[in-house]
């Protein structure tokens, strides 16, 4: 299968200089310009963008030329594995439209990309599969011996919103997911991404940095308004620099805060509040918007 802007004369992915952004979507509940906003931004701040793989249950969506459309395996397309644990995006680690070591960087398509990729995708390494880890419970060196200790009955999860990785590396979930369920070995609760993949990656997993990767409502939303308006103190390069924005959550996800007026206070389904304006945000109330705006409709 062709992949735009892939160069034929390079004969291995790991020594060629460029990444691929993937992205999923099936179904109806996001339209295709989700996909082409995040394809737009990607290669507006980032050099070494090389094209776009968007793994999908039908080929004949409206996406941006500079993206490809790649069925979903039909082994990870049942209806099942898209509800509850969304089994379906455990199968993005193996795409036989990329070279086997191709640098990728997955992100779901309730995010907005704010700055440049490029580092991001450079930490793509067959040893290391990276996502967002959950305070407090971060991937380290003691979870991972804990793991190897138990033979894998306590590990920590991560949330599958965004991954860095390198195509068909040696033991990605894909391959691992394929094996346990044509065995029938594969319990019922490990139908779950976020928990397959912590499962079967533990050794490898590593979490972002938040100035790389952050949830809006984990960095801005907190239990009091007076911590809210603290944190801009310590967070501010931090926030400054973050480079990929996720607004998942039912009430903080990007369209319902591109219409509230400054100032208006935000309240998660944790109940932990934030103000949207600039001053709490450090500027990225008004990144975020003009972001959003600079796609073209």
């Amino acid at each position: 299968m062709d992949v735009r802007h892939w160069n034929d004369t390079v004969s291995d992915a790991n020594d060629y200089e460029g990444w691929h952004l993937i992205l999923m979507i099936w179904g109806d509940k996001y339209s295709d310009d989700y996909c082409n906003r995040l394809i737009h931004s990607a290669f507006k701040h980032s050099k070494t963008c090389r094209g776009a793989v968007i793994l999908t249950d039908r080929c004949n969506r409206n996406i941006d030329a500079r993206g490809t459309q790649v069925e979903i395996p039909n082994d990870f397309c049942s209806d099942a594995f898209k509800t509850g644990g969304l089994a379906v995006k455990i199968s993005m680690f193996e795409i036989d439209a990329l070279p086997k070591g191709t640098a990728c960087v997955y992100l779901d398509l309730d995010s907005l990309i704010l700055g440049e990729l490029d580092s991001v995708a450079a930490l793509a390494d067959d040893e290391k599969l990276w996502t967002i880890d959950v305070f407090p419970r971060r991937f380290n060196v003691r979870a991972r011996q804990k793991a190897l200790r138990t033979g894998g009955q306590k590990y920590r999860v991560g949330n599958s919103s965004a991954f860095v990785f390198r195509n068909k590396f040696a033991g990605n979930p894909t391959s691992k997911f394929r094996e346990a369920h044509a065995t029938g070995q594969l319990a019922a609760d490990m139908h779950h991404d976020d928990k397959f993949i912590g499962w079967a990656c533990q050794q490898k997993l590593r979490g972002f940095s938040s100035d790389m990767v952050c949830y809006f409502r984990v960095e801005f939303c907190l239990p009091t308004m007076w911590l809210a308006d603290l944190a801009p103190i310590f967070r501010k390069t931090t926030r400054q620099n973050i480079k990929i924005m996720i607004f998942a959550g039912p009430k903080t996800k990007l369209d319902l805060l591109l219409v509230l007026p400054d100032g208006a206070i935000i309240t998660d389904h944790h109940s932990r509040v934030a103000r949207w304006n600039d001053k709490q945000t450090c500027g990225l109330k008004s990144r975020i918007i003009a972001e959003y705006s600079s796609f073209p409709l």
